[in-house]
């Protein structure tokens, strides 16, 4: 409902119905531009969070508004200055800004439906799967029967969710054989391995993710569990192993997996450090197959499985 209110204010602005509402902190000079005053007396530069609706200030204090390119990613500020997020319409096309604010080229998912939108970040009305797209490293991303993949791989992440109907009712036998040959080198080493969270069906997911919501709130279970569709356990491809809690970390079998995984087509999907790229806190026990040639080359590039495709994991709202 807050954000709805900043994009009502923001229309009524752009109308000409309504002015900015002035209150103890906000300022604006003779030629109209606006700038915000801190309770210390200095002015607002760079990114503020004021209410519930995100800004952007020059170094000298000046409001932007309209189409800014910040940090190497193109934003967009309504005329009351709230940062876009959503489908905007301008110029008479429409663009789709992700829960950060950036703009997004080639595949989106607005949480209803996919859309293919060009370089320029326009939405285009053709087929989106007639379409492939460049990401940031050069890899080739397409959409097949409603899920994305870069390079052949399959991604179920923050912003590219798997369809409900997908279901391939366990993990892959590719998945269980890999499993089985990595099983068999650790228990050669005394060190044990179990499944302790395989594939999960989409609605089996929805009751989990709920089941956190409640528990902890929707920000924190968003950093340690999926939204139905969202989760690389629907894959079949995914799954947790052992003690699924950090105490996880220090046991002889997590150090051998961080430095042997790779060698039987695993990666550690969500690596420590990397949740503002991943969007899931560090998870030692979550292994992703993705075949050995990939999984060493993730591996020797030292980057998580976003960086490596040039994808991003943010959720469209």
């Amino acid at each position: 409902m807050k954000k709805f209110l900043c994009a009502v204010l923001a229309a009524a602005i752009a109308a000409g119905t309504m002015a900015i509402p002035v209150s103890a902190a906000w300022e604006q000079d003779a030629s109209g531009v606006w700038r915000y005053e801190q309770s210390d007396g200095s002015l607002s530069t760079g990114w503020q969070k004021i209410g519930d609706c995100w800004y952007f200030f020059s170094s000298q204090g000046e409001m932007r508004t309209g189409w800014q390119y910040l940090g190497q990613n193109w934003y967009y500020f309504h005329p009351s200055g709230a940062m876009a997020t959503g489908w905007v319409q301008t110029g008479g096309k429409w663009y789709f800004f992700d829960a950060d604010g950036k703009m997004r080229t080639g595949f989106v998912h607005d949480g209803n439906c996919w859309y293919y939108l060009d370089g320029n970040g326009a939405w285009t009305e053709d087929d989106p799967e007639s379409h492939t797209a460049v990401t940031k490293t050069g890899k080739t991303a397409s959409l097949k029967n409603g899920m994305f993949y870069v390079d052949g791989i399959l991604i179920a992440n923050k912003s590219y969710p798997l369809p409900a109907g997908y279901a391939p009712g366990g993990l892959t036998s590719e998945t269980q054989q890999a499993f089985s040959e990595l099983h068999n080198a650790m228990a050669a080493e005394g060190l044990s391995l179990w499944v302790a969270s395989g594939y999960r069906s989409y609605d089996y997911q929805a009751g989990l993710y709920r089941k956190y919501v409640n528990r902890d709130g929707k920000a924190a279970a968003d950093r340690y569990s999926a939204r139905a569709g969202y989760s690389e356990h629907q894959t079949g491809l995914a799954f947790d192993v052992n003690q699924v809690d950090d105490s996880f970390a220090n046991t002889p079998q997590a150090k051998w997996l961080a430095e042997h995984a790779w060698e039987y087509g695993f990666i550690i999907r969500y690596p420590k450090g990397k949740e503002g790229v991943t969007g899931y806190q560090y998870e030692p026990w979550h292994l992703r197959y993705l075949g050995k040639e990939t999984a060493k080359a993730v591996q020797d590039s030292g980057l998580c499985l976003e960086e490596y495709l040039g994808i991003d994991s943010v959720y469209s709202r």
